[in-house]
């Protein structure tokens, strides 16, 4: 009979007491690196066990304050407000600005509370659909963070005062000449009437308009084109729509059209399917949709319109199996824009320059499109210079002395600005300086006074949509907290009635 077998290993003894020590002074530092406060006392009578027991304790404790609601008075309507049944939404067209261009709303108001903005299901530029910065603009409002009153300055903080004791301080006299306006570009019919009463007033163009995200260089590639500043507008329900460092249907004005109009070009069922080409610099919504997409630097836009312009007016290559990619869909892009002559549009983004913007509308033309795919409309202030001509104008007439009070109406330039203009120690040097703004930033640090503006979504205003559709917009709610629009503001600044 064979022995069994045994586990030599397990038949062993080990007596840690005395193990062999090769190197016990490095071993113990690095176990009390590792582990030193979950094993020992750290010096001041606490062991890591025991901070956390009184550590959780201390949570327990203070979560079962929270265990018991807080008391709350609930007082009813003595008169209720007409239409208004509790529990039963109310919805209220409005709009909203960005860029100088307007984009139809409709709120969803709850016991009097806007919570939910959507686009405007009965304008045509907008169907019921709304864009990104729009349904951030709820967060904005219901934001903690915005001023609750208007500000004075007294050298290292600010004092809140009233917007009434504001205007008594800073209300303008009759002579304007020393004083500007720095505005963000804006469609406004009344704020614009305003504007021209304030030029007439200074008996100077001391009005400026700045945004850090403009279309000037499409404004300037149509007056290079046509002789004016035009804004343009593209059909994309077509047949051959090509994309040139743009994004028509993502963060272009005038997106939500755009998308409508280019979904309804995608009806593969219905036998209507568009094709896009998409040539960008970056990834973008339009990109994402494109049936051929490529990726080509920014500063390379411009040789490549030259290009796509040399091949539509002379003998395009057809495309070949043999070619690389880039020339297959190039030649296939020319080939499809040639067989769809006033079937088609080109679309250059607003960050190219104003001669790339003159190539794209050249393009257009020889193709046919101009009047038919591509349409023009003046905008609003269409008179008004680019933005960085008016910011710097402003700093040179600070630096001059000729501008003594600034206004700056919604914005932040200190942040936005140009650096080598250094707004901000212009405006810090200036004898007064007001920002009207719903947040203290950068530039309302550099102010002697800054108005609390209310929330866009709590003031009358009136604007204009990307087609030239104007628009009312009334308040959802009263203030939250008494805070004046920038058209209210300053017209409480020149002693006009409210």
């Amino acid at each position: 009979m064979n022995k069994p077998r045994t586990n030599p290993v397990s038949e062993q003894t080990f007596d840690l007491a005395n193990l062999p020590n090769q190197d016990q002074a490095a071993f113990d530092k690095a176990i009390d690196h590792d582990f030193g406060g979950a094993i020992s006392d750290v010096g001041d009578g606490f062991s890591r066990r025991r901070w956390l027991q009184l550590m959780g304790a201390s949570l327990a404790l203070g979560g079962a304050i929270g265990c018991r609601y807080e008391e709350e008075k609930i007082a009813t309507f003595a008169f209720r407000p007409q239409n208004l049944v509790p529990g039963v939404p109310q919805r209220y067209a409005t709009f909203t600005e960005l860029g100088g261009v307007a984009e139809p709303l409709m709120s969803t108001n709850y016991d009097g509370r806007p919570i939910k903005l959507d686009g405007n299901p009965n304008h045509d530029e907008s169907k019921g659909a709304s864009t990104a910065f729009s349904q951030a603009l709820m967060l904005e409002f219901y934001d903690p963070d915005r001023l609750r009153s208007s500000l004075k300055g007294t050298g290292e903080t600010f004092d809140e005062v009233s917007f009434e004791d504001f205007i008594a301080d800073c209300k303008f006299g009759k002579d304007l000449s020393s004083t500007a306006i720095l505005a963000e570009p804006t469609s406004s019919a009344s704020l614009l009437s305003l504007k021209d009463k304030f030029v007439k007033a200074a008996g100077a163009d001391n009005w400026f308009s700045f945004a850090a995200i403009n279309d000037d260089n499409s404004r300037a590639g149509a007056k290079l084109a046509f002789g004016e500043n035009l804004r343009t507008h593209h059909d994309l329900n077509t047949n051959v729509i090509v994309s040139i460092d743009a994004d028509p249907i993502g963060l272009a004005a005038g997106s939500v059209a755009n998308a409508i109009s280019f979904a309804k070009g995608r009806d593969a069922d219905g036998g209507n399917m568009s094709r896009l080409y998409a040539v960008e610099s970056q990834y973008s919504t339009t990109g994402s949709a494109a049936d051929h997409r490529l990726p080509v630097a920014s500063k390379n836009i411009g040789g490549f319109v030259g290009s796509l312009l040399a091949a539509v007016t002379g003998d395009a290559t057809a495309p070949a199996k043999d070619q690389p990619y880039r020339n297959r869909v190039f030649n296939a892009m020319v080939a499809d824009l040639n067989a769809n002559k006033g079937k088609s549009v080109v679309i250059c983004g607003e960050n190219q320059p104003a001669e790339v913007h003159w190539i794209v509308h050249r393009i257009n033309q020889e193709l046919g499109n101009l009047g038919k795919t591509v349409t023009f409309t003046k905008p609003a202030d269409a008179d008004r210079p680019s933005s960085i001509e008016a910011i710097s104008s402003l700093a040179k007439k600070l630096k001059a002395g000729e501008i003594k009070n600034v206004v700056v109406l919604g914005g932040n330039p200190v942040y936005d600005a140009p650096r080598g203009l250094d707004i901000g120690s212009l405006l810090e040097a200036a004898e007064q300086a007001i920002h009207v703004s719903c947040y203290k930033n950068e530039t309302s640090l550099k102010c002697d006074w800054v108005a609390a503006a209310a929330h866009p979504l709590a003031a009358w205003k009136d604007g204009k949509t990307f087609g030239g559709s104007t628009l009312v917009g009334q308040p959802l709610i009263n203030p939250l907290h008494g805070g004046k629009s920038a058209l209210e503001t300053l017209a409480a600044l020149m002693g006009e009635k409210e």
